[in-house]
């Protein structure tokens, strides 16, 4: 108690929060029946200890579903990120190499499989130097089905067909053609 009679602050804490023991338990209750100061502040003191058991259970049932969620979560997560790379995986084809020469008059040597990207290799011995070549992919009817630079992307998956590979320099001159042939390999 203080000098004037009335309970201090921490009478009124251990008071509100049931850690009061004999003879101070005795002695607050017998003051708190006489003053009417002293029961608004215990009063006000039990508002704010049952408020903060509240949000602590609240706090402690959040706690006890989150890591169920959370694992949840995280196993929804793992999944969604596994099957992703199952399928980027399966979708995506080594590009298949082939290499491209000019041949006069003997028919089309290169062959390519259908259906996977292409990583063209194509010879350009004695032509001028430069840091990269336009190339255009045209199907037998001459109507363009890719085009790109060389060196470069890989052209894209092509159905079985004769093509013809054609090479620019930056100047847009024809510099060589190469014929393809694909589909199954036969040699």
């Amino acid at each position: 108690m203080d000098v004037e009679g009335h309970l201090v602050e921490e009478e009124i804490e251990r008071y509100s929060l049931a850690a009061s023991a004999e003879p101070e338990l005795s002695q607050v209750e017998e003051h708190l029946l006489l003053c009417a100061s002293c029961r608004k502040k215990v009063e006000t003191s039990d508002v704010y200890v049952n408020s903060m058991r509240r949000a602590a259970a609240q706090i402690r049932a959040e706690e006890k579903r989150a890591p169920r969620w959370a694992g949840m979560a995280f196993l929804l997560a793992a999944a969604v990120l596994l099957a992703g790379v199952i399928l980027i995986r399966s979708n995506a084809t080594a590009p298949f190499a082939v290499s491209l020469a000019v041949t006069r008059g003997v028919g089309i040597n290169a062959q390519a499989p259908a259906g996977v990207p292409l990583a063209l290799q194509l010879d350009v011995t004695g032509l001028p130097a430069a840091a990269s070549y336009r190339v255009e992919m045209v199907d037998r009817a001459g109507k363009q089905v890719w085009t790109g630079t060389f060196p470069g992307r890989p052209a894209k998956p092509l159905p079985a067909g004769i093509y013809f590979v054609r090479l620019y320099s930056p100047a847009g001159d024809l510099l060589r053609e190469y014929g393809l042939e694909i589909g199954p390999l036969l040699k």
